[in-house]
């Protein structure tokens, strides 16, 4: 405790997946197996929880997670579809579990109530306020290993060995295809966007990319192949 820490006794041998903060200050922390730890820091109060799947007495581990624009906690489940967390216990929100969203990988909210969730190679499904599909983007072939909405508007995808763009605005998409690096695995892991129209991305190879405001692919000497291992996440 005089570390700031919380113990959590009887929940036994669980590795946590995600953590997220909420807008109140809350922490949350996803684990295997369907729990989830609440835990309110100034009141130094925490609470477990479970996700339920349709059948009894099976739980489903998060593949990642995401606050809409109002602030509710939502989960992409592995195999489940999504969840939020809504009167005291999470339920079944949005898109149904089906073959075109099998695991929610990334996601990101859309600036106007609604969600972009990515699946693994099967797109990228939008969602509205109320969970209902507006479109599903690259529905074939992309895998959303990252997410980010720039200040435009426009959606970013990491995707294996390609960096692509949709523009809703105007309804545009872009794919920039990366080279293979030295160990000839070059999926794109995080995103960031920097100051500038800038948006930088680590490769599963070590290496730093960025696309610039001219919409240039280059792997600058600044970053050049800074690691031997692959970047999963990034910070500005």
């Amino acid at each position: 405790p005089e570390h700031g820490m919380i113990e959590v006794p009887g929940i036994g041998d669980v590795e946590f997946q995600q953590i997220l903060e909420d807008a109140a200050g809350r922490i949350w922390a996803f684990g295997d197996v369907g729990l989830v730890i609440d835990v309110d820091r100034n009141a130094r109060q925490f609470q477990v929880r479970r996700i339920p799947t349709d059948q009894v007495n099976e739980y489903l581990s998060v593949a990642n997670v995401s606050l809409t624009p109002d602030g509710v906690v939502v989960a992409g489940m592995m195999g489940g579809g999504l969840r939020v967390f809504r009167r005291s216990f999470f339920e079944r929100w949005g898109y149904q579990t089906g073959a075109s969203m099998v695991e929610a990988k990334a996601m990101v909210a859309d600036g106007a109530g609604g969600l972009y969730v990515g699946s693994q190679c099967e797109g990228v499904v939008h969602l509205d306020s109320a969970g209902s599909q507006i479109a599903h983007l690259w529905p074939d072939s992309a895998c959303a290993n990252a997410l980010i909405r720039d200040r435009r508007g426009r959606l970013w995808l990491g995707d294996t060995h390609k960096v692509r763009r949709w523009d809703p605005q105007a309804e545009r998409y872009d794919v920039w295809t990366l080279g293979n690096g030295s160990g000839g695995v070059f999926d794109v892991l995080p995103l960031l966007e920097l100051p500038g129209d800038t948006i930088l991305f680590g490769v599963a190879d070590g290496r730093v990319g960025m696309i610039d405001p001219d919409d240039r692919l280059q792997f600058s000497d600044h970053y050049g192949n800074i690691l031997d291992s692959p970047l999963w996440s990034m910070e500005f």
